[in-house]
Parts: structure tokens; sequence; C-alpha cells
């Protein structure tokens, strides 16, 4: 399938397809740095032909520019397709076809920090800059041919989808600030004066305690009868979980 090579000294590795010849991945001569606050590998690609880099809405083909990621929830940004912006999610995976046929190959760039893939042209090359600040770095390449084989291999690779649960599928009520529980209650109710079936309620952390993991404020102080309530009726509950922990004064 590809021909793997790599170089010690100075260090460089790259891919090229057994069956055509083409180079598809070549690092030799590009910027190679790997520091603990800062990494980037630079790639040399066959086209500019580059699909992914998701949590996105805009061209499916990615042009020229940084396609920052960074997984978030506040202040997601509408992705304008010139790179530089994301919606809430992230998935470091990419789909890049090759110049001299139809075979496509993947890249998954496994990072626990922030990532900024840039796509460049110079030089009459195609240049992949990997950034990231850092992190469990862990990169993987996907060869198979074509598009839905290479994606099928990288499925399996990170485990196909769980079948969720029949209650999911159901109809499910959010709010971003409801304020209070009351609220919360008005909304149910209103569901069930309009014969509406409901099958869950999400809170997101305005009912907790200045954003405390495992608190609740004055406003939720009713959560727990009514969580029971919804459960009578054959409802959930959803309530979401900040990770982030304030820093306690000394």
């Amino acid at each position: 399938m590809v021909d793997f090579k790599f170089q010690r000294d100075p260090f460089s590795f790259s891919f090229a397809s057994t069956r055509t010849g083409e180079m598809l991945i070549d690092t030799a001569e590009q910027t190679f740095v790997y520091q603990k606050k800062f990494v980037q590998i630079d790639m040399k690609i066959p086209s500019g032909h580059i699909y992914g880099f998701g949590e996105r809405e805009a061209n499916f083909e990615l042009g020229p520019g940084a396609w920052t990621m960074w997984s978030q929830d506040a202040k997601a940004e509408f992705d304008s397709g010139y790179g530089g912006k994301q919606l809430a999610g992230m998935h470091p995976f990419c789909l890049i076809k090759s110049n001299s046929s139809d075979e496509f190959f993947g890249i998954f760039f496994r990072s626990s920090n922030a990532q900024s893939p840039i796509i460049q042209y110079a030089d009459n090359q195609h240049i992949l800059s990997y950034i990231t600040t850092g992190g469990n770095l862990d990169i993987n390449f996907f060869f198979r041919g074509s598009a839905k084989d290479v994606i099928a291999e990288y499925q399996q690779f990170i485990g196909l989808p769980k079948l969720p649960p029949f209650w999911a599928m159901g109809w499910h009520v959010a709010g971003d600030g409801w304020g209070s529980l009351q609220k919360v209650k008005d909304v149910v109710t209103s569901y069930k004066e309009n014969n509406v079936p409901l099958e869950s309620v999400w809170l997101d952390g305005n009912y907790m305690q200045d954003f405390s993991v495992f608190s609740v404020n004055s406003e939720f102080a009713d959560l727990k009868d009514f969580t029971n309530e919804l459960h009578q009726n054959d409802m959930k509950i959803v309530v979401q979980l900040y990770g982030g922990l304030a820093n306690e004064p000394d």
C-alpha cells in the first residue's frame, strides 16, 4: 500500500504510494519542532484537496488558512469558511486526495490541547502544518484507497457509534439560562397541557451555585423533588456539569 521511510538526523519521515510512486506525506526539509508547550510538524502533501477538521458548517473542502480547533461551548463562532473560527466541538481528522489518482488517505491528530492546522501553498508545494500547544500527542495515518475505505478504517480505529437508549430518541427541551426551577416547571406543564410528548428536560449550568461542580443554588433548591416527579411521569432530566474549577485564593 505505502512505502514508509524515516531519517534519524535530521529527523524526518515520508509515505509514498507503492502503486503510483506518488509521495503522499514528506517532512524532509520542513519545520519540525517538538517542545513542552509547542509542537509544529510541517508536511508536504500531494494536493490542496483537504476535507475535515470539524466541527464546521461552511465549505466542505478546506482552503488555505489556519483551521483552529478547541473544544468549547461558550461563544462558539460561525465558521465562515476562511479558517480561524469553529463551532462548539472539534474533530481533528482530515481526508486528503491524491494528485495523480482518485485515491485518498487520512490523518488523525489526537491531542489534549488546542490545535491549529494550517494549510498553505508555497514554492509550488502544498504544505499542511500541524501546530498544537503540547499535550498528549498521537498521530495516525490511514491508507486504504477510496475515501469510503479510509473513513471506514478510521471509524474502526476510534470505535463505532453506540446504540443510544430508546428515550434519547424522543423530544427533549433545553434552555440557556432558565433562571429558576419554576420556569422549568412552567415549560413542562405547558407541554402537558398541549398534549405534546416530552421525554427529557436539560438543565444548563444555571442551577449551580456560582458554577461550582455538584452544587445547587437557591433558585433550584427543590431540584431533587422535581427530578423524582419527572421520573414518576416516565421522563428524564439531564444536568450539565462544567469541568472547569476555579482557583481558590491562598
